[in-house]
């Protein structure tokens, strides 16, 4: 009866349990902070070796956060490319040489052709009128009406920032380029925009100006030292990149050497150099002794420092 119920027992078979739920979540769950989901096999998906449940993974869409700063970006780009080349709001491009006249500030050019026109018919300081032409380079010329619109743009935009070199409210663009030339040109120069091949026209014009008075003919004013300091600080120049403008930085402390402006008036000449021996310089035929430095003198040597020591 015994060994019945032994073998009974052996031929019935056990009772299969549950599978069982493991009680901690998944590592995926666990960082989202969610219920796992289980499998119908009591564990996860990938069996007791998986270690994520089946729970589907949500496709991560593109934030907001990007695509706003993305937006934001482009506006940007946007802006930039539409305003690089935008011209001051007082001067248009330079354009080439029309009969008809635009009330502001443009440049007519003739390349490769002189004017025909003599210095005196362009510009008749006598009877200024708006249609009246100032050439500044062979072959570029500006109006009356343009240049005033220039000087205005240079008072108002340009000296606030560098005061040395101001100009007077009352003064006209045809009193300016009567008396300073050189100052008139460069002002004209760095004030209206125009294209680039304009642009190194007429600072070759400039810079062979410049060599013709200075070395050439040893000429020395206060003019040319206003007209250096103007370019420089308004020119675009790469002093550390390639060194550029350097040049002419010498250029203007040679002239203030030269014109004695780093000196009180009593113990300059102005243009003749004080020499070793004093008496040799006090019987020099027609040297006076240099009167007070005037406005336009202490300017120019401050401005000259000034951008020595920048």
């Amino acid at each position: 009866m015994a060994a019945t119920y032994q073998v009974s027992a052996a031929q019935t078979p056990r009772a299969v349990p549950p599978p069982r739920i493991p009680q901690r979540a998944c590592a995926r769950c666990a960082r989202s902070k969610q219920r796992c989901v289980w499998s119908a096999n009591g564990g996860r998906s990938g069996g007791a070796g998986s270690t994520s449940c089946d729970r589907p993974r949500k496709k991560r869409g593109k934030s907001t956060r990007v695509k706003e700063l993305e937006h934001k970006v482009d506006g940007i780009m946007s802006l930039l490319a539409a305003n690089q080349y935008a011209p001051l709001p007082v001067s248009d491009p330079l354009r080439n040489n029309t009969t008809h006249s635009t009330p502001v500030p443009a440049i007519s050019c003739v390349h490769g052709v002189h004017p025909t026109s003599t210095p005196s018919q362009s510009c008749n300081i006598g009877a200024a009128t708006n249609t009246e032409t100032i050439q500044l380079a062979p072959g570029y010329s500006i109006t009356a009406q343009e240049a005033e619109d220039i000087l205005s743009t240079y008072r108002e935009k340009l000296t606030p920032h560098f005061p040395f070199v101001p100009l007077a409210p009352t003064e006209s663009a045809l009193q300016l380029h009567r008396q300073s030339p050189l100052l008139f040109h460069v002002i004209v120069m760095v004030t209206l925009p125009g294209d680039l091949e304009v642009q190194l026209k007429l600072r070759q014009h400039f810079r062979e100006t410049i060599a013709r008075k200075m070395i050439v003919h040893s000429e020395k004013s206060v003019e040319m030292l206003q007209a250096i300091l103007v370019y420089i600080i308004w020119s675009d120049f790469h002093f550390y990149m390639c060194a550029q403008g350097t040049d002419f930085i010498q250029l203007a402390i040679a002239l203030v050497m030269d014109l004695g402006l780093g000196k009180p008036p009593s113990q300059s000449w102005g243009t003749i150099p004080r020499l070793l021996v004093d008496d040799a310089a006090d019987l020099l035929k027609g040297a006076r002794m240099k009167e007070l430095h005037s406005l336009e003198d202490m300017r120019a040597m401050l401005g000259c420092f000034y951008l020595v020591n920048l």
